[in-house]
């Protein structure tokens, strides 16, 4: 059995300890050789939840971490604010680290483009925490789709929703104030879109190995958000394979459940997801199919729907975070391509730039810029 691959952690607030959990559940495999935080508390807070059998280096300055230990880490775990990704990944990459970054990938679509040049120059990867593509309730319908053509058939038209209070989310946060940076576009890169409609659009690409082709969009700049950031947003969102869509997303829902939720049709079925438990973030998928048949009574349209067989289920943990940071550590291992490479994941940061083009120009059609290959 190969050693645990050891990985510089830059960022510890809360969303580490939904990753942490893989060093926790697999020490054989992961490691934390050093941590880095602006945070001294932070950095307390993210060694009491590992619980080392030895101390773990601490660094104020990722740039001090990557100079002291890079040569001892086999891959970086970025997961500080958007408007440090960039940065961060950047000096990873020259100090000859792969780097997994917590969504979204770069604050704009030009540094993501920069940043992918600079990996397939020194042939280290890229990998993007798109976490809904690690959720086996997804791989699963993905595989249900597949497995037969008259499950569901080609995407015709489809409906994504996320909804929160971002304020109450805030209230959680050690360091919450005003001036909170995921409130503001020049920090956040965006409001609801880059920060929670991200996962859901990236989702619809990831069943269905499609990409946005153009966008029309309105939206709100309610306080407290600022310097152009939406607090909600509505998009008509058409695809490359010519099915369309709505996206919803409401940062301000003062008062409603935490929640995702799609419906997607195809020319034979649907699935769909919502939450079914006040407070409960996700619903049960569940799927409907004709198998091709016509409709031969107002019933049938009823007929069938049900939640996703479990047989379509991967054998994966539970927790999306744990199987991407395996995932990563396997495809350096192998030296392969990472599902959810930053190359996979640039359409995803080109139609929310589209998105924000269409807001400023109040609805317009804005084309999506097509990706590289």
């Amino acid at each position: 059995m190969c050693a645990a691959q050891n990985v510089l952690v830059i960022g510890c607030g809360g969303i580490f300890a939904a990753h942490s959990a893989a060093f926790e559940k697999f020490p054989e495999r992961l490691q934390v050789a050093a941590l880095s935080d602006a945070s001294d508390r932070a950095m307390e807070s993210a060694v009491e939840r590992l619980k080392p059998s030895s101390a773990i280096p601490c660094y104020r300055d990722h740039r001090q971490a990557l100079r002291e230990k890079a040569g001892e880490c086999d891959f970086a775990l970025v997961l500080t604010p958007h408007y440090l990704h960039f940065e961060q990944a950047r000096d990873c990459l020259n100090a000859g680290l792969p780097v997994l970054i917590e969504k979204p990938a770069c604050a704009h679509l030009q540094e993501a483009r920069a940043l992918l040049e600079m990996s397939r120059a020194r042939a280290l990867p890229v990998m993007v925490g798109q976490t809904r593509r690690f959720e086996p309730q997804y791989q699963g319908l993905r595989a249900w789709m597949r497995s037969d053509p008259s499950h569901f058939g080609p995407l015709r038209t489809f409906e994504i929703c996320g909804f929160q209070n971002i304020e109450a989310w805030i209230a959680t946060k050690p360091d919450r104030n005003a001036d909170f940076w995921i409130l503001d576009k020049e920090r956040a890169g965006g409001g609801v879109v880059t920060s929670l409609m991200v996962h859901l659009i990236d989702l619809v690409r990831y069943l269905f190995d499609d990409d946005f082709a153009e966008v029309s969009a309105v939206g709100r700049l309610d306080s407290p958000f600022k310097n152009g950031a939406e607090s909600a947003c509505t998009a008509l969102l058409h695809m490359q394979s010519g099915a369309t869509g709505t996206l919803h997303g409401n940062y301000l829902a003062r008062k409603t459940p935490y929640s995702e939720s799609f419906k997607f049709f195809g020319e034979h079925g649907c699935i769909g997801n919502h939450t079914e438990t006040l407070g409960k973030y996700f619903g049960s998928n569940f799927v409907g199919s004709t198998h091709g048949k016509a409709a031969d009574s107002w019933e049938f349209q009823y007929e069938g729907i049900g939640k996703l067989p479990e047989s379509f289920l991967p054998k994966l943990d539970a927790n999306p975070f744990v199987n991407q940071l395996l995932e990563f550590a396997s495809a350096i291992t192998e030296q392969r391509e990472p599902e959810s490479s930053l190359q996979e994941n640039l359409n995803t940061i080109a139609v929310i730039e589209a998105i924000y083009q269409s807001l400023q120009k109040g609805g317009d059609r804005v084309k999506v810029e097509r990706t590289p290959a």
